[in-house]
Order: C-alpha cells, then structure tokens, then sequence
C-alpha cells in the first residue's frame, strides 16, 4: 500500500506555554490521519464502518519524538498501513514540518463487532490495501 499523507497547522490550543505542541496531540494527529484515509481511500467513515458493525479499537500505539513541532507550524502527516497475520490492521506514521522528521508512530488495531468480537479483516479492506 502506498503512503497517504494529511496537512494539518498547529492550532495554539495544542501547545504548552512555550509554543511547543502537547505530547499527546501527536496521538491525535495519527487519528486524524487515519480518519481522513480510511474516508479517502476506503471511502468510508468511522460512522459508516460502525453502521456496517465494524468497530476499531487501539491495541497498541507508540510515538517516538525526534525535534519539537511548534506553533502555528504545518504538519505533513503521512502513514502506511499493512495488514499482520490476516488479523491486525497497523499504520507508520511520519509526522514531519517542512524536511525535518518531527515525530514516527505506530498503532495496532483489530475489528470487533459491538460487544468487542473479534472479527477477520472486512473484504473491501483486504482489496483496498492490494491495491
């Protein structure tokens, strides 16, 4: 599969008093990147995989800081999702401003019905990511 990347500007309300972002927006990001591919390149929402009775929970996820993102910089954030053993939907992500690698991550997930059942990865998914 190839890289999708997601533009987002740093908002104030994501930094500490010195200007730099909260630690924890990067996980935010990473959502939101996520998001914008699966309605980009699945074209589906998170509400329309939970309609069809999909839900998709983290099991893991890591973020590794390199140099500090500060505002109102952009933030190019890019991921590549691969499928593990038939099972796990994972993504690396990159979050970088201009040429400078800010950030990488890392998430695992799994598709469970509503009662939190695992299920096998959805065929459209499966043929989205051969692509």
């Amino acid at each position: 599969m190839q890289e999708f990347k997601t533009r987002l500007k740093v908002r104030y309300a994501e930094t500490d008093q010195m200007g730099v972002v909260y630690y924890a927006n990067y996980l935010v990001w990473m959502e939101v990147a996520r998001t914008e591919w699966f309605e980009q390149v699945c074209g589906r929402t998170y509400a329309d995989l939970e309609k069809e009775g999909y839900f998709l929970p983290v099991l893991d996820v890591s973020c590794h800081y390199k140099v500090p993102v500060r505002y109102p910089q952009e933030v190019d954030v890019s991921l590549i999702p691969r499928v593990v053993k038939g099972l796990y939907l994972e993504f690396d992500y990159e979050m970088r401003t201009r040429s400078t690698l800010n950030a990488v991550g890392f998430t695992r997930h799994v598709f469970t019905d509503a009662r939190g059942k695992v299920l096998r990865l959805p065929d459209w998914l499966t043929h989205t990511l051969t692509l």
